[in-house]
C-alpha cells in the first residue's frame, strides 16, 4: 500500500490568518444623509401628474423587432419607444 504524501493537507493552514495579516481599519461611512435620502424621494412620488399602468403581452418575436426599432431610432428604453407611438398616435 502507498503512504500518503505528506504536507498536503490542511492540517498546516489554521495559522494563516496571524493578527499581522488581518489587520482592521477604519472605513469611511457611506450612509446617505437621511434629509438628502427624504428630499428626492419625495420629489419622485409628488410628479404633477397620476400615472395609470399598462401591461400587455407581447410574443418574443413581436418583441425582438420593438427592441430593433427603439435601438434603431435612438431611444434607450422600450417604455419611451411605446409612448412616442402612442404620443404619435392620439395626437
Amino acid at each position: 500500500m502507498a503512504e500518503p504524501k505528506k504536507g498536503l493537507g490542511l492540517k498546516g493552514t489554521t495559522n494563516l490568518a496571524t493578527p499581522e495579516l488581518a489587520k482592521k481599519e477604519s472605513l469611511k461611512s457611506t450612509v446617505p444623509n437621511d434629509e438628502i435620502v427624504e428630499k428626492t424621494v419625495q420629489q419622485i412620488h409628488n410628479s404633477s401628474s397620476k400615472m395609470v399602468r399598462l401591461s400587455f403581452d407581447v410574443t418574443p418575436e413581436m418583441y425582438d423587432k420593438i427592441k430593433r426599432k427603439q435601438l434603431d431610432k435612438g431611444l434607450k428604453t422600450t417604455r419611451q419607444y411605446l409612448l412616442d407611438l402612442v404620443e404619435t398616435d392620439i395626437a
